[in-house]
């Protein structure tokens, strides 16, 4: 038997317009043997339409691109150049800036060194 006190999801003929308390979200994730799937689309759907949540995403999105650049600009100058040293390695990982790294991934082809690549930063 349900404690009275304990938080309830929205009812399933809820037309999605209502707020909805996050507290009956973690009930669901504690007890979701209970919740219908609705439940958990109900609470998540104003989370995901915030600009908060919309910010993290594209912070994400941001961090996965430049990670990409990243190993592209390893793998493209290794080739080139050989295997970067540890110091070069740490100075590629510390770059965040997408456009800073595909600067450098087209400057592949005129640097003759990792030294002088990483040079034009």
């Amino acid at each position: 038997m349900k404690d009275q006190n304990e938080p309830q999801p929205p009812s399933d003929d809820s037309n999605g317009e209502e707020p909805v308390c996050i507290p009956p979200l973690f009930m669901a994730l504690l007890h979701p043997e209970d919740y219908p799937q609705s439940v958990f689309i109900k609470a998540l759907r104003p989370l995901w339409v915030s600009s908060t949540y919309q910010a993290i995403l594209e912070e994400g999105r941001a961090e996965v691109r430049a990670e990409e650049a990243r190993r592209i600009l390893k793998r493209i100058g290794t080739r080139r150049f050989g295997i970067p040293d540890a110091e070069v390695d740490s100075a590629i990982n510390a770059l965040i800036d997408l456009a800073v790294l595909e600067g450098l991934i087209d400057q592949i082809a005129e640097a003759s060194s990792w030294n002088q690549l990483l040079a034009k930063i």
